[in-house]
């Protein structure tokens, strides 16, 4: 079957709205690179999404009629009206960013404003959406936020997993280095406001995020913008 606008990809991968894989076109090469974006089980299909994964099932539906699938069940969230609503409810809220204020001053390592970050993310891995945009921001929203906290584990944690997810959908958006080592970490954007926000505690410090160019990857750098005023 050849997909609309000649995408020949759907002979070899079927859709999923929670797809395990990602592809990446490389026009230098004329050639497709797909890789895995999570662990894959032993005997479970390798998928990719012909469609937006945030859409709702009945969008998602309507988008996948032109590639001749006009009941998707490749998961409960499609084929179970109930949760298919709690699902679409989801993934309607992953269409908003979440930008979080940190207080001035020192912050402890168990900070109530982060949990919406968190809580972000974990609802996007129980919905298998590691492929959807804003797990990416998501996670380089926790980086930015630990490297803030100066708490150096939950900084290479989060960091490595970025690291994988920008390998597998473009292998030229690679996380900078320093956020994947301990003496590195010390010196990116985040931690150095840290520093200057726990020395001198500012009356606004406002962490944003990737809709708002506040944590961005730009040429390989992880930038952090922190409106800042005293």
């Amino acid at each position: 079957m050849i997909a609309p606008g000649g995408l020949f990809l759907c002979v070899l991968y079927n859709n999923s709205c929670c797809p395990n894989s990602v592809f990446h076109w490389h026009t230098d090469t004329f050639t497709i690179r797909v890789c895995a974006i999570r662990d894959i089980p032993a005997g479970e299909e390798i998928s990719i999404n012909y469609c937006s994964v945030l859409d709702s099932a009945a969008e998602r539906a309507q988008s996948l009629a032109p590639y001749g699938i006009l009941s998707c069940t490749c998961s409960p969230s499609c084929s179970d009206p109930a949760l298919a609503k709690i699902s679409d409810e989801r993934r309607a809220r992953f269409k908003k960013p979440i930008v979080l204020h940190p207080p001035a001053g020192r912050s402890g390592p168990g900070a109530t404003w982060v949990q919406p970050a968190l809580t972000r993310l974990r609802e996007l891995e129980e919905e298998n959406l590691q492929a959807a945009d804003e797990y990416r921001r998501t996670l380089y929203q926790l980086v930015n936020i630990y490297c803030f906290l100066h708490d150096v584990d939950k900084v290479l944690f989060y960091a490595h997993k970025l690291d994988t997810v920008c390998r597998a959908m473009d292998r030229s958006k690679e996380v900078d280095k320093n956020l994947l080592t301990r003496q590195g970490v010390k010196h990116t954007a985040g931690w150095q406001t840290g520093m200057l926000n726990q020395a001198k505690p500012y009356a606004n410090a406002r962490y944003a995020n990737a809709v708002d160019d506040g944590v961005r990857l730009i040429q390989g750098k992880l930038h952090v913008d922190c409106s800042l005023a005293i």
